[in-house]
């Protein structure tokens, strides 16, 4: 029952979630008002990265960067999934504590931290493939350590609130 709660709610609009994403998520919780308990998901978020940029953007982004930048978040990710082949925050993997634990803390974000020079080179060679100006591309190659902070923070924040009503429901649904 929880699982199913847990899944429906990630693909509420508001975490930015992509439905064809969480059906392959493996959801675990825990919910026993003890150490390491709470709720993680696991799996490939690719499908949902356009979305989470577009999140991004509305609750942190500047001005500049919205402008710019929110009318091409699908070229960017369409680009960097050709290229990479999915190795850039595409997948949420269980750390050394997620086969004990079940909590915001046991997720981590697959992915470098930011771009290093052959990641910008390439992606400048390939951005008018992409319909992408230089200017476009490289506000995305200085965005991007910024969105990738987000994204980590943003994960574990939907972990704790999932935790918060899991524990609602659970107190509710509890006979004595």
């Amino acid at each position: 029952m929880l699982t199913k709660y847990f899944s429906e709610r990630l693909s509420d609009t508001q975490f930015g979630f992509d439905s064809m994403d969480i059906e392959d998520f493996d959801i675990r919780y825990s919910l026993n008002y003890s150490q390491g308990d709470g709720v993680a998901f696991y799996g490939d978020i690719r499908h949902s990265l356009k979305n989470l940029f577009q999140l991004f953007l509305k609750e942190v982004g500047t001005l500049h960067q919205k402008i710019n930048l929110r009318h091409n978040a699908d070229k960017f990710f369409d680009l960097i999934e050709e290229l990479y082949q999915d190795n850039y925050c595409s997948k949420i993997y269980g750390n050394s504590f997620s086969c004990h634990y079940s909590h915001s803390h046991t997720m981590e974000l697959e992915g470098p931290e930011q771009l290093d020079q052959y990641d910008t080179d390439i992606l400048k060679r390939y951005a008018a493939d992409y319909k992408l100006s230089f200017r476009e591309v490289n506000l995305f190659i200085d965005t991007y350590p910024d969105f990738f902070c987000w994204l980590e923070e943003h994960i574990r924040y939907v972990s704790t609130i999932l935790e918060k009503e899991g524990y609602e429901l659970y107190e509710n649904c509890t006979c004595y």
